[in-house]
């Protein structure tokens, strides 16, 4: 078993012992560098079998690893785990929410958003944090910064190889009141199949459960079975590592494996899930994660000058400088940036932020208001106002019952560009401007007069041969996504995500 594997003994001192307490000695976490995640992928890159940083780019793992719900990568560095803690003290959550800084106009895909662990991470993967917004609503958010629109527009407005808050702040992100209960029934299962394909990521999995209303558990259930049922699913079997981990917590019949109480077998339509925990809860701290190590790091965390560590030379961001530059580490906690209202929509309706602080309330919830305890409106998918993940009432209910989602490479595309489709209504776009973002190669002289008037010449733009010949003959000066296009036509054969897109924005003009 690798390091970033390595397991805590039961004996170790949590590092999250409890306000007050010491813990954490001799504990590490891995430093999550941008390199290592991608779109809903948060295993993309790994230093397994890597001998030296000289290379930017790292091997990814094989889609068997990813299949693996117990699979980790390996980091570079490590960093105490009592320093992450440090930084994300205000963070109650057991995840994290960041985004590639590095990054490019021309390249195969330019806003890289992804969910990760709580873990140490880098200062070229700023983090973004939220007040009092709902798991469910995050997961629209993950979606709306991964679309294929969102995409466009952010290669218009980056002029340099940084995607900072400065730029951030300036892009057209979808508020929390542009979602319906469809909307969020359609997004939320979509995004948990892609995210929750690994056991570290299902501190996520539980908040978005536990926030969630019954229609909304319900669609997430028909979810994990149609992977199961097209996959083969993954039956419920924690990993052995899972146990040194109170913070990631688990129905307590389910420790012992079997019985009645454990997940559905892979393709079963059985519901004899795990049951919820009794509400004893665990501790009212953010859990370390399934990454901790109790052995001291093989390569210290200061001596790359690229990459920062979560650490004792981490510093916070001044409050006039949110971008941040390279001015050192950027903090992993409650001094990372957050999007601004502007780009939310709306004023927050939170408690206020700190003076200084880069943490803005969160704008009101889509599906109504109230404070805690406040009844959420009938159907509603989403409760006005979530109980604290980790703490006060509700706590140690509503974890999910079900195991990860089988990563499937071809069902993820389809998930994608379902998602990509959707965005693109949600944003008000006609089909001739969705096929103009994914290539204006595809658009007739015609077409391209005005690109506002949704009239279209091309009956089929899903015609193979059709599309190959306006390719051929257009002169269009400008382009979107050739990388994308051109490694795909090597891969595949075809522009697949073009297709793919459009096959889903029939579908979707079908259902509505």
């Amino acid at each position: 078993m690798g390091p970033a594997r390595r397991r805590i003994p039961d004996a170790s001192p949590s590092p999250l012992a409890g306000e007050g307490e010491q813990g954490g000695e001799g504990l590490y976490l891995p430093l999550y560098e941008a390199k290592m995640i991608w779109h809903y992928d948060h295993r993309y890159g790994t230093y397994a079998g890597v001998a030296s940083r000289s290379s930017t780019e790292l091997p990814t793992p094989t889609p068997e690893d990813h299949a693996d719900p117990t699979f980790l990568v390996q980091p570079w560095y490590w960093v105490p785990a009592k320093e992450v803690q440090a930084r994300l003290d205000d963070w109650k959550r057991g995840w994290l929410l960041g985004f590639r800084d590095v990054t490019n106009a021309t390249n195969e895909r330019t806003a890289i958003f992804s969910l990760l662990p709580r873990v140490g991470v880098g200062h070229k993967a700023p983090l973004l944090t939220f007040e009092r917004q709902s798991a469910p609503c995050i997961s629209a958010l993950l979606s709306n910064l991964t679309s294929i629109v969102f995409d466009f527009v952010t290669r218009q407005k980056i002029g340099g190889a940084s995607l900072g808050f400065f730029i951030l702040r300036q892009l057209p992100v979808l508020p929390p009141s542009a979602y319906t209960p469809e909307d969020l029934g359609f997004i939320v299962p979509r995004v948990l199949e892609l995210v929750y394909t690994a056991w570290d990521i299902k501190p996520f999995a539980d908040d978005v459960w536990r926030e969630a209303g019954e229609d909304l558990r319900a669609g997430i259930r028909r979810q994990w079975e149609e992977n199961a049922a097209e996959t083969g699913g993954h039956i419920w079997d924690p990993p052995d590592w899972l146990e040194a981990y109170p913070e990631i917590r688990l129905p307590p019949s389910s420790l012992g494996g079997g019985g009645q109480d454990t997940a559905p077998a892979a393709g079963s339509r059985a519901s004899s899930l795990p049951p919820s925990p009794p509400g004893e809860g665990g501790r009212d701290t953010a859990p370390a994660g399934p990454h901790a190590s109790s052995l001291p790091p093989s390569t210290p965390a200061g001596g790359d000058k690229d990459v920062a560590a979560a650490g004792s030379r981490a510093s916070s961001l001044p409050p006039s400088s949110p971008a941040g530059g390279d001015q050192g580490a950027a903090p992993a906690g409650p001094h990372a940036s957050s999007l601004p209202p502007s780009p939310l929509g709306g004023e927050g309706r939170g408690a206020a932020a700190a003076p200084g602080s880069h943490v803005l309330p969160s704008p009101p919830s889509p599906l109504g208001e109230g404070g805690r305890g406040a009844a959420a409106a009938p159907g509603s998918h989403v409760l006005p106002s979530p109980p604290s993940p980790l703490g006060g009432e509700g706590r140690g209910e509503g974890l999910i019952p079900l195991p990860p989602f089988r990563w499937d490479e071809g069902r993820r595309a389809v998930l994608r560009a379902e998602l990509d489709a959707y965005y693109a209504r949600l944003y008000g776009l006609t089909r001739k401007q969705l096929r103009y973002i994914l290539d204006p190669a595809d658009l007739t002289e015609k077409e391209l007069t005005d690109i506002l008037d949704p009239w279209e010449e091309v009956t089929d733009p899903l015609e193979p041969r059709g599309y190959e010949e306006r390719c051929r003959w257009s002169t269009f000066p400008g382009e979107t996504f050739r990388v994308l296009k051109e490694k795909e036509k090597r891969q595949y054969g075809e522009y697949r995500t073009r297709r793919l897109v459009l096959e889903a924005w029939e579908r979707l003009a079908g259902r509505r």
